[in-house]
C-alpha cells in the first residue's frame, strides 16, 4: 500500500486530475524556433527547399508541449483480523467456500462513491489490488479457519466434496459522501448448505450490513472502514453459525 494521503472526495478527486508540467529544455529549444519561424514567415507563395521544410515542420510540432504528470495509482486491500484469543469451539465437517461475487456496480478494482443527489462515482487513481470479491473470499476464509468451527476449509474444490458448502456475495461495497460524516458501507449476504441424502439442504441464509464513520476523507480511511466493516459482519456471522450448530445439533466438540 503506498500513497495513502490522496484524498477521497470531490475536492480531492479533481486535484488529480492531469496537469501540464513546466516546459523542458527541449519546449524551449522548439519553442525559440516556433519564435523565429514566427518572425520570419513569408508569404505561401515564397519558395522553400524541401529540406528547409521538413526542418519546420519538425520545429513546428516540438511547439505543441504534450507531456503531462499523471498522479500515481493507490492500491488497498481488505482485511479481517479475528482476535487471536478464542474459547474452545465446537466444530461442523470440512466446508467448501465459494467465491463471494461482488454486484456489478462493486465489481472492479476502483473505488466506488455515493455523492450528493444519488450519484455514483468510480476512482481511477484509489482502487484494490485484486478483485474486491476474490479479497473479501480470501479475508473469509481465513477467518473461518480461525474461528475453529470447521474440520476444514477449502477456498478451492476440495479433493472430495465436503457435508458443507458455504455462498454468498457482495451486494454493496462503496464510500458513502453523500453526507457528513464520510462513511465505509459494506453489505454481504451468506447461504450455508449441508449435504443430506444427495441434496443441498439450507441451515443459514443472512444478510449483514455495515456503515462504518470515517476518520477523514483519504482512500487509506476508507479501506480501514471497509476493513471493520468487514471484521464486524464476519464477527456476527460466526455468532450465528455457533448458534445455528448447538440448535440443531449437527457439531461435535473439538477434539484437544
Amino acid at each position: 500500500m503506498r500513497n495513502e494521503n490522496a484524498g477521497c472526495t470531490a475536492r480531492s478527486r479533481h486535484s488529480l486530475r492531469p496537469l501540464r508540467t513546466p516546459g523542458s529544455a527541449r519546449n524551449n529549444f522548439y519553442g525559440g524556433l516556433c519564435a523565429l519561424w514566427a518572425s520570419a514567415v513569408k508569404p505561401s507563395w515564397f519558395p522553400l527547399s524541401a529540406s528547409l521544410s521538413v526542418l519546420l515542420v519538425l520545429a513546428l510540432a516540438g511547439c505543441v508541449n504534450l507531456e503531462r504528470q499523471y498522479p500515481e495509482k493507490n492500491f488497498f486491500s481488505i482485511e479481517a483480523k479475528r482476535p487471536a484469543e478464542a474459547a474452545p469451539a465446537p466444530v461442523f465437517g470440512d466446508l467448501r467456500l465459494g467465491r463471494l461475487q461482488a454486484a456489478a456496480p462493486y465489481a472492479g478494482k476502483p473505488f466506488v462513491y455515493q455523492l450528493r443527489g444519488l450519484r455514483m462515482e468510480e476512482d481511477f487513481y484509489n482502487r484494490f489490488f485484486a478483485a474486491p470479491g476474490d479479497l473479501i473470499t480470501e479475508a473469509t476464509a481465513r477467518w473461518l479457519r480461525a474461528s475453529g468451527l470447521f474440520e476444514q476449509v477449502y477456498a478451492q474444490p476440495a479433493p472430495v466434496a465436503p457435508p458443507w458448502f458455504l455462498e454468498g456475495g457482495v451486494a454493496a461495497l462503496y464510500g458513502d459522501f453523500s453526507s457528513a460524516p464520510p462513511q465505509a458501507v459494506l453489505e454481504i449476504g451468506f447461504n450455508l448448505f449441508r449435504e443430506v441424502e444427495g441434496r443441498n439442504e439450507i441451515v443459514l441464509s443472512r444478510g449483514y450490513r455495515r456503515e462504518v464513520p470515517l476518520a477523514d476523507d483519504t482512500p487509506a480511511a476508507l479501506a480501514a472502514g471497509w476493513s471493520e466493516a468487514l471484521g464486524a459482519i464476519l464477527t456476527a456471522f460466526e455468532g450465528d453459525l455457533r448458534s445455528v450448530g448447538a440448535q440443531s445439533g449437527t457439531v461435535r466438540e473439538k477434539d484437544p
